[in-house]
């Protein structure tokens, strides 16, 4: 495996669904697929999912594996890491509804007269489930890049 290659980026929150392995089952792996599942195991030691023990066991069979199959075996019981794309998505899908709603209530409450502010209640109410999420997923995609 070579030294300058190019890091993956893997969320450290994990997500439903199947592992990341870039060949199929039956396809024959590059050190590039083997250097991309140990950094998705060593990132599951980091979060306690795996031993030090485990790890190195697992390792080694990646450093052997020949298949797609064989790299899958090594993930198959772990959740899936989301990628830094897959998190950007993620916090847009989060925001961009509510910023077009609050657009919307704000253009209604002003076309209305500007009395009371109810705009207020639900900007808020919605506001902080929304924030705390796009902070949360802004931390793990940042933490990418550390």
């Amino acid at each position: 495996m070579c030294g300058h290659h190019q890091r993956s980026s893997l969320d450290l929150a994990a997500s439903p669904g199947t592992t990341l392995v870039r060949a199929r089952p039956g396809e024959r792996v590059t050190d590039s697929d083997r250097e991309h599942v140990v950094d998705q195991l060593r990132l599951h030691v980091g979060q306690g999912r795996l031993s030090l023990e485990e790890f190195s066991e697992r390792v080694d069979r990646v450093l052997q594996a020949v298949t797609g199959a064989d790299l899958g075996a090594e993930l198959r019981d772990l959740p899936r890491l989301r990628t830094a794309a897959e998190l950007r998505t993620h916090r847009r899908s989060v925001v961009l509804p509510y910023l077009l709603v609050s657009t919307m209530l704000v253009l209604i409450w002003a076309v209305t007269g500007f009395g009371f502010p109810w705009p207020v209640f639900p900007l808020l109410g919605w506001g902080v489930p929304v924030l705390s999420a796009w902070y949360g997923l802004r931390k793990a995609e940042v933490g990418l890049q550390g």
